[in-house]
């Protein structure tokens, strides 16, 4: 009754809010789900796969390895597999294949049809190693500048090998490229297409995301010693994780290069088939975090089915919070014993007033002495912008986490992961899911910029599952946080400006996201963090109104005038919709 109730409550707000063509898309949506029709993306395909292929445009041609190990694989997925290769629309390359001793006599009477082709070379091993010890061999084996990774039960696009030679054209220095991929069937039906993000360090730890096509610099590969045994099932993860220590010319090819074969006994298909692989991966954050010497724990997510790391902060280090309110006590209060509750860690509050009434002051007064915190008052106009950089300027920690006073905190431990992420070195601000007061309904989860400007992904959904690839459920990557809750080193703060008080009420948390990325920073969501946000009640409803409709316009043209260099966004998958926040496919 009660998922009927809300089903209906669901009905009548799309209704209200987008009209009737809108709960008739809704419908059509639903029913295609039912038929298990992946239209959009048989849509997609037709449009941007008939790509004309110019080989003129390749100034040299790199020579190509690609790797194949081979253990009792199906006839038809083995032979799928090397004609995948031999179709390939770029010729400068070659195929190096190992058996790992494979006991299904069909795989050798498939390898010695292409045994004298003279761009395949075949190795058989005499014991079974494993798929690390097998790919190994067929690296040894390798003449190329490059290595291509692939599995004998996979198969690449047409033009895979060109645009990796491409891309090689365009960054000579990569030492790793990676591209988009999707899912195959034994029957060649292609589905679940997975548009990546550009290199994303903190998402990388998160889950494996680059995985297919991979591209690995062989220099790179020899000087880090190839894939480990103890990792077999994992061996990829570890690969990138040990790589990215040593390189960050990582790219990326926003395009479906690789299809990975899906079965019964596949990862592709069922995340639980194989759970040796989710404790190798484990073991593989574990040994990455050690050399690194970063002290976090891990813990296991059943709804990502990934390993989360929770990074571990020195218990003297001191988080400055910033809250700005006017004529509000009640629900400073609110929010302030809701901090007190949840945090176990050094901090101070700061507490910033541009012009509350006489009455409304002394309540402040009252709260923070109570409570010990720091109360400034100056009266000004609303400027968000410029009344976080004077506070933050009377704040004594290193690490400010700027909040807004109708936040309200739910669980311990939310800040002390916040603030053990936002001390690693190459993060700029990290961020929070934020939901409508007691609702499991997102507002927050990171800001993807479409052509009509920054907006939140995964808006007004509902928090009951996984979205595109963890979106809501993983630690990842994003352009830009709300600054409802935004934290971030002083240092970093103090290096890049602060707040740009030409941003008064809209859009300067985005720019000043955009300044760390510009700066070599990377802005984070934790979304094992999770607060509630009331959204703007503090400022008045009737007066944000009038002042947005008067600022937003300006803020925008402004956002877009200074970031122009910024044409796409790259944590977000051009292929994917600049029209919505859901994730769905353009």
């Amino acid at each position: 009754m009660r998922i009927l109730l809300r089903k209906w409550n669901t009905f009548l707000r799309i209704l209200e809010e987008e009209g009737l063509k809108a709960v008739f898309y809704m419908i059509y949506i639903k029913l295609l789900g039912k038929l298990n029709i992946n239209l959009s993306y048989a849509i997609w395909r037709r449009k941007n796969e008939l790509n004309q292929i110019n080989l003129q445009r390749l100034s040299f041609k790199p020579f190509l390895s690609v790797i194949l190990p081979v253990y009792n694989v199906k006839n038809k997925y083995l032979e799928e597999c090397i004609r995948s290769v031999l179709c390939q629309t770029y010729d400068h390359w070659e195929l190096c294949i190992v058996d790992d001793a494979s006991t299904i006599t069909g795989v050798k009477k498939i390898l010695k049809k292409y045994q004298n082709n003279n761009k395949i070379h075949i190795k058989y091993r005499k014991e079974n190693g494993n798929i690390s010890k097998a790919t190994n061999d067929a690296i040894t084996m390798a003449k190329g500048e490059f290595i291509v990774f692939l599995d004998c039960d996979d198969t690449l696009a047409k033009n895979a090998l060109y645009e990796v030679a491409l891309k090689i054209n365009d960054f000579p220095l990569c030492d790793v490229i990676y591209s988009d991929e999707d899912k195959i069937t034994s029957i060649g039906r292609r589905y679940l297409p997975f548009f990546k993000p550009d290199w994303s360090p903190d998402t990388i730890m998160s889950f494996m995301y680059t995985c297919h096509l991979s591209v690995y610099r062989k220099d790179i590969l020899e000087q880090i010693g190839g894939l480990r045994s103890e990792f077999d099932g994992a061996q990829d993860y570890d690969l990138i994780l040990r790589t990215m220590e040593i390189t960050d010319k990582i790219i990326h090819i926003p395009k479906i290069l690789y299809h990975w074969r899906t079965h019964n006994h596949s990862t592709a298909k069922n995340l639980e088939a194989k759970p040796y692989i989710q404790q190798a991966a484990k073991r593989a954050k574990e040994e990455a975090l050690k050399r690194r010497g970063i002290k976090a724990f891990l813990e296991f997510k059943k709804d990502s089915y990934q390993w989360n790391v929770v990074y571990q902060i020195n218990p003297k280090v001191l988080v400055s919070i910033i809250l700005l309110s006017k004529d509000h006590p009640n629900l400073l209060q609110v929010c302030i014993q809701s901090l007190i509750r949840t945090i176990n860690m050094p901090y101070e509050i700061i507490v910033w007033d541009n012009g509350s009434s006489l009455e409304n002051r002394k309540k402040y007064e009252r709260i923070c002495n109570n409570i010990g915190c720091k109360y400034y008052y100056e009266k000004e106009d609303f400027n968000f912008s410029s009344q976080c950089n004077k506070a933050a300027k009377k704040t004594k920690g290193s690490i400010l986490l700027f909040l807004n006073d109708d936040i309200e905190a739910i669980k311990t431990g939310w800040m002390e992961r916040m603030a053990g992420h936002v001390l690693l070195s190459h993060v700029g601000a990290v961020g929070a899911k934020l939901y409508y007061p007691k609702s499991k309904l997102i507002q927050h989860c990171g800001v993807i910029s479409l052509c009509s400007g920054p907006s939140h992904v995964l808006f007004g959904k509902e928090d009951n599952q996984n979205y595109y690839f963890g979106r809501n459920c993983c630690v990842y990557n994003y352009s830009a946080v709300t600054g409802a809750c935004f934290m971030i080193r002083k240092e970093v703060f103090e290096q890049v400006g602060g707040f740009d008080v030409e941003f008064p009420i809209d859009y300067n948390d985005v720019d000043l996201c955009y300044r760390l990325s510009e700066s070599g920073y990377y802005n984070v969501v934790r979304n094992d963090v999770v607060l509630y946000h009331s959204e703007s009640v503090s400022r008045g409803k009737v007066q944000y109104d009038i002042q947005k409709k008067a600022q937003q316009k300006k803020a925008l043209s402004l956002l877009k005038y200074k970031h122009q260099k910024r044409k796409n966004d790259p944590f977000y998958n051009i292929n994917l919709t600049q029209h919505r926040v859901d994730l769905k496919i353009k």
